[in-house]
């Protein structure tokens, strides 16, 4: 592509972009109204990160204390209630999860 400026022999010095201004007042935009009540748009992230994906299940333990599920990449708390009481643990799952993932409850 030819370099305008030059066979021209006009000197550019920048460039500028026109646009309308929109005054921020002016837009109805973002989750919530002027008086903080939530807009139809606010519920529907809530919805999909609390509840679509967020990982809730139960399983049973099996031999060798093993477990399975099925969820999104993240970090994740287990609980296990026993006859003593509960214990809990920690773990991460992610795209770079190869092998069964060991989590040490206390």
């Amino acid at each position: 592509m030819p370099d305008l400026a030059r066979t021209s022999g006009v000197r550019v010095l920048g460039l500028v972009l026109l646009l309308p201004l929109v005054l921020a007042s002016s837009v109805p935009a973002g989750l919530l109204r002027k008086n903080m009540t939530p807009k139809p748009a606010y519920r529907a992230p809530y919805h999909l990160i609390k509840e679509k994906w967020w990982t809730r299940t139960t399983s049973r333990v099996g031999r060798g204390g093993k477990a399975r599920f099925h969820g999104f990449y993240g970090d994740y708390r287990v609980a296990v209630a026993t006859r003593g009481g509960t214990l809990s643990g920690t773990f991460t799952f992610d795209k770079t999860t190869r092998r069964p993932i060991v989590v040490r409850l206390r």
